[in-house]
Parts: structure tokens; C-alpha cells; sequence
């Protein structure tokens, strides 16, 4: 296979995107509550790589709005 090495060790040929199953992986640890490096050390992915596909494809991070939250912000809005 040609291609460059990234720190991680994995093989990449520059300017080509990551696979769709990779990219969903990636996505479904996010959400399983992994961090970025985990995740990083565990598909040979750069951090950053990682960072850009969460951000990009979308991740959903940790919900804040929750029922007490709302409540909350409806009483304020009175």
C-alpha cells in the first residue's frame, strides 16, 4: 500500500477522506463517552483527524438542557 504514515502508525494517502465505516465508528465512540485520545489510539487516527470528524460529521456531545434545566429557563422567562 503507498501512501504516508501518521504519528499513530496507520497508513494514509493524503487528501483522501477516511472510509464512511471508520468515520461512523468514530462518531458512535464519541458518543459512547471516549475522549479524543482514546479514540485516537484506538483507529490510528491523529487527534485532530478525530476532532474534524466529530465536529464535521456530528457527534452529539453531552445534552445540558435537561428537564430541571428547561424548567429552569421557563420560570426566568416569566
Amino acid at each position: 500500500m503507498t501512501g504516508k504514515r501518521n504519528r499513530p502508525g496507520r497508513v494514509y494517502e493524503p487528501g483522501k477522506t477516511l472510509s464512511e465505516p471508520l468515520r461512523e465508528e468514530i462518531i458512535e465512540m464519541f458518543n459512547e463517552g471516549l475522549s479524543l485520545t482514546d479514540i485516537s489510539n484506538d483507529v490510528k487516527v491523529a487527534v485532530r483527524g478525530v476532532n474534524k470528524i466529530i465536529n464535521r460529521h456530528g457527534g452529539s456531545g453531552v445534552d445540558i438542557a435537561t428537564d430541571d434545566v428547561l424548567h429552569c429557563i421557563e420560570i426566568w422567562k416569566l
